[in-house]
C-alpha cells in the first residue's frame, strides 16, 4: 500500500491564484470553519498540482486568513469591507511551500504576485 501525504514539497514554486473556497469544521477538531486558499503550480514537475493554504474565516490584520489575503489582493482587510477575489483568480503568484505544523504535508507560507 502506498500513501500520499497532501501538497507539493517544500520549496518556491510560480502558481496561478485558484480561488478560495470554505471548510467546514469537523467535530472532532479544535478549530472551527475556515478558508481554503488554493494555486495551481505552473511548469516544472509539479505542473498543475495544488498548493494551499487553510486558514480561519476571518481575515484580520494579525490572523493568517489576513495574511492570504493581502498576499493576493495587496488590500489590509478592514471590518465592514468585502473584497471580491474573483478578479485575481489566475494570476499568477511567487509561492513560497513550507511543512505545514501538523506534520500533515505542507502549506503556502507566503505567496507575493509576479510583476507583469
Amino acid at each position: 500500500m502506498k500513501l500520499k501525504v497532501g501538497g507539493v514539497p517544500t520549496g518556491t514554486y510560480t502558481g496561478e491564484f485558484v480561488g478560495l473556497e470554505t471548510v467546514e469544521a469537523k467535530p472532532d477538531q479544535k478549530y472551527g470553519p475556515g478558508l481554503c486558499w488554493a494555486w495551481a503550480i505552473v511548469g516544472g514537475p509539479f505542473d498543475g498540482q495544488k498548493a494551499t493554504r487553510i486558514t480561519g474565516d476571518r481575515p484580520s490584520a494579525k490572523s493568517a486568513a489576513g495574511k492570504m489575503l493581502r498576499a493576493v489582493t495587496g488590500i489590509d482587510p478592514k471590518p465592514g469591507v468585502e473584497i471580491d477575489l474573483d478578479p485575481f483568480v489566475g494570476k499568477r503568484y511567487h509561492l513560497l511551500v513550507e511543512d505545514a505544523p501538523s506534520g500533515n504535508g505542507t502549506r503556502v507560507a507566503s505567496a507575493v504576485p509576479v510583476e507583469a
